[in-house]
């Protein structure tokens, strides 16, 4: 099963929130074009109300099925060593020195949700689903090896010269600790 990472599920429950609330407003409208008398076929305000639900639905639809489908993954421990999700790694390969840091929902792409990351200092990283073929080549391994991976049928290799464990978790200070953003008894 896909991970994602406690703050991950607190953003996802917060916007499904927003979502519900955005499916309250528009149910109730309807509730009011149905009640204004118009026929379904005449009535502009009901037309208004089916394609807005339409568009709460495709943009809350994909973090439903996010939040379905993953388990919470806890975060790894400053002094854990090893590539995990949550880790912001550091790679050489014969061209450049590129950073990472490797999340369980990077497919979203949402500006806001990507802001969270964004660093205040001069360093900038790249945001690393769990999925893709360099996270799954990378979990494990330490600084110093050499890692792996394919895409498009091409190997691909660079030296992890570093594995911050320390840095989400600094962050996001007390989010990472929050009650609220660890599974409940049915992992959610």
């Amino acid at each position: 099963m896909t991970q994602l990472l406690p703050h991950e599920r607190h953003w996802l429950v917060e916007q499904l929130g927003e979502g519900d609330a955005e499916n309250q407003q528009a149910a109730d409208d309807m509730a009011a074009a149905i009640a204004s008398g118009n026929q379904w076929h005449d009535n502009a305000q009901y037309d208004e109300v089916i394609e807005r639900m339409k568009l709460i639905d495709n943009r809350y639809g994909p973090l439903l099925m996010a939040l379905r489908d993953r388990e919470v993954a806890p975060y790894p421990t400053p002094t854990h060593e090893s590539v995990a999700i949550g880790s912001l790694i550091r790679l050489r390969d014969p061209y450049e020195t590129f950073s990472g840091l490797i999340v369980g929902m990077a497919t979203l792409g949402d500006d806001k949700y990507r802001a969270f990351y964004d660093a205040d200092d001069a360093e900038t990283f790249e945001i690393i689903g769990i999925e893709s073929p360099l996270a799954k080549a990378s979990v494990g391994h330490v600084a110093g090896d050499s890692v792996e991976w394919e895409v498009n049928g091409q190997t691909l290799s660079a030296e992890l010269v570093s594995v911050d464990n320390g840095w989400l978790i600094e962050r996001i200070g007390s989010l990472a600790t929050d009650a609220s953003t660890q599974p409940d008894a049915t992992g959610h």
